[in-house]
């Protein structure tokens, strides 16, 4: 892309400007490139961010591969773009090669000490989280933990791979390198994910409440960052949406572990949810709406015993997931494929097999994916 076509980016977004939100924060801590190369590199990542939740995802696809092909831009200029642009082709193609893309770069990003704290950290999330966005895929997780620095953090249970334990080690260096809202919410999700699996194992009281603290510690970490001030904080829609997504799996996890506040409280967070992701109406948003739905109904079932409840929101991911274009990459039945092969040696927060006795429709669309 030359700096003209660069140029002509910018008109776009301008007009765009008053309906979306900056992707970042204008930064406090500068890296060694211009002012001005920050500056266009805010306006693509915005741009392409824009792109991806109005024009959809081939023409996001086409923008990003621009963006990432260009001789003329700056590292701090596609920087940006690969955060939020990453996982678009895996999105749009369900290809492993292409997921594996992705991944080197996104380590392109986290290696290059010239760019801002934030930015790395925010590649170093999109790592962490790699792996589970491919639908629990080996061969990407694989990818992120093969070299330095990230084989450090892989971590080894009983000769297999944990992959819960090593993602959150991940999603911890990210946070050690600059703290965002999204890798502080990230680490409170993967604490209550190895709850579940742990629970399986019969892990002794101590151990569950460690895990119990550490997913409420960062649960409120990532509440207080996102009215942080002092720290650079991501301004997509994507890493918002995210947020939220994540958010409420974290309050419906500890719904089931430790109740309180959290039971009275997970209902009203997944109708929030819903509503904003409802009201966008894109396709992110509504692959992250299928997926949310599914979690929402095991823990209406875990928590509540609401099995009438659940059931319904089987049946609305069921209708999400259907209708999704891009059906092969849709989170739930990326999520249902895994659980189905046995490469995912958990199941949380709902066991299948109890979620198919609870819904016949629910139960004909998992036989159906293959």
């Amino acid at each position: 892309m030359s700096r003209n076509s660069v140029i002509v980016l910018l008109a776009a977004v301008a007009v765009a400007l008053s309906a979306t939100v900056l992707f970042f924060w204008a930064p406090s801590l500068r890296n060694n490139g211009t002012a001005e190369e920050e500056r266009t590199g805010q306006h693509l990542g915005m741009w392409l961010d824009n792109a991806i939740h109005t024009d959809g995802l081939p023409e996001a696809v086409q923008t990003y591969n621009a963006i990432l092909s260009s001789t003329t831009l700056a590292r701090s200029e596609v920087a940006p773009s690969v955060l939020v642009g990453s996982g678009l082709q895996y999105r749009l193609t369900a290809s492993t090669s292409d997921a594996i893309k992705g991944v080197q770069e996104l380590k392109k990003v986290a290696a290059d000490t010239t760019l801002r704290p934030f930015i790395r950290a925010f590649a170093v999330l999109e790592l962490a989280l790699a792996a589970n966005n491919a639908g629990h895929n080996w061969y990407v997780f694989g990818e992120v933990f093969k070299d330095a620095p990230y084989r450090q953090y892989l971590v080894i249970s009983g000769g297999t791979q944990n992959t819960v334990a090593s993602a959150r080690n991940v999603l911890l260096y990210s946070y050690q390198i600059s703290p965002t809202y999204n890798a502080a919410v990230a680490i409170s999700d993967y604490f209550v994910v190895e709850l579940y699996r742990n629970e399986q194992h019969n892990v002794g009281a101590s151990r569950k409440q460690q895990l119990l603290d550490g997913a409420e510690e960062y649960l409120a970490r990532a509440e207080d960052l996102v009215k942080s001030t002092e720290y650079e904080q991501p301004k997509s829609q994507s890493a918002q949406e995210s947020y939220l997504v994540n958010h409420a799996f974290a309050v419906g996890g500890l719904a089931y572990f430790k109740g309180g506040s959290y039971k009275s409280t997970y209902k009203t967070e997944y109708e929030a949810l819903f509503k904003t992701l409802v009201a966008k109406g894109d396709a992110e948003a509504k692959g992250h709406l299928a997926i949310s739905r599914f979690w929402y109904a095991a823990f209406l079932l875990q928590v509540d015993n609401d099995k009438k409840g659940a059931a319904a929101q089987l049946s609305q991911a069921i209708a999400l997931a259907k209708a999704d274009p891009y059906f092969d990459s849709n989170p739930l039945v990326s999520r249902i494929r895994k659980l189905k092969s046995g490469t995912i040696p958990y199941q949380a927060p709902a066991k299948l097999d109890t979620l198919t006795a609870l819904s016949p429709e629910f139960e004909a669309f998992v036989e159906s994916i293959k």
